[in-house]
């Protein structure tokens, strides 16, 4: 936030005296450069192509976001990709692999390391990805014919750990070091003002709200933070009303991954 709740208003350029320590006055916020920073307000991104090399601001085909602040590396999806059951796309096998990281797609958590899911690994769905080119409704991975392509995945489908090791085995951007983000690593994407309404759309176009309905979740991207005391539950971020908030484990949701250290 950068502006300040003063008399009613939640657009104020100055906080009133009954409302001191608001969020605009303290971070990196307070001194934005508007004109010359790479993202709104105290945001500091670059953009990043499909080798990991750096994009011009101007950019719009970039393949990943690099967060100067966080030292994070986020990926960016494809195109909205229309339903990947149907007839016409049943019969097409030249798939790019575009089709495979798509904005409209949506995976239920699972982890299987006891030490990090919070009791529960999360469910699988062992016919769900049966057709021809190993697509659902939800989400779509490579063919049994495509060098991508992942054999136990038909055993699990649309699962985080599998959208996981689907994006290191292409080496996105690069890296091949690509996870599930934790809740705190996230937040720090939202930008709350309500101008704004979640991600920078010059660095993250792939959450664009007039595509959410689209989606089935409204863009609510999945964390690898489980919930400590209900172990069918992760902590998830909510784009539409900027919320963190509990998912259901065996909800597909959306993903976005990143690498780098953790916090």
């Amino acid at each position: 936030m950068v502006s300040y709740f003063n008399n009613d208003s939640f657009d104020a350029l100055v906080p009133d005296g009954e409302h001191p320590n608001q969020d605009a006055e303290y971070g990196l916020d307070t001194v934005a450069n508007y004109q010359d920073r790479n993202g709104v307000y105290g945001l500091f991104y670059n953009k990043i192509d499909s080798a990991g090399n750096a994009l011009p601001q101007e950019e719009t085909n970039h393949q990943c976001t690099f967060d100067a602040h966080t030292g994070l590396t986020w990926e960016i999806k494809g195109e909205f990709l229309e339903d990947p059951t149907t007839d016409e796309l049943e019969a097409e096998l030249a798939i790019t692999a575009t089709h495979f990281n798509n904005r409209n797609g949506r995976y239920r958590w699972y982890n299987i390391n006891d030490n990090e899911n919070g009791g529960s690994r999360g469910s699988i769905n062992a016919q769900e990805l049966t057709s021809l080119v190993l697509a659902s409704s939800a989400c779509m991975f490579p063919h049994r014919d495509h060098p991508l392509h992942i054999s136990s995945v038909t055993q699990k489908g649309c699962t985080t750990d599998k959208y996981e090791e689907l994006i290191n085995s292409s080496a996105r951007c690069g890296y091949v070091d690509w996870r599930l983000p934790s809740i705190n690593e996230l937040q720090t994407l939202m930008v709350y003002e309500d101008q704004h309404r979640g991600f920078d759309q010059d660095y993250f176009p792939d959450t664009d709200p007039s595509q959410a309905s689209q989606t089935n979740s409204d863009y609510v991207f999945l964390s690898s933070t489980p919930s400590v005391d209900n172990d069918a539950s992760v902590w998830c971020m909510d784009v539409a009303s900027r919320r963190i908030k509990l998912c259901n484990k065996n909800t597909p949701h959306h993903v976005r991954l990143v690498r780098g250290n953790n916090f």
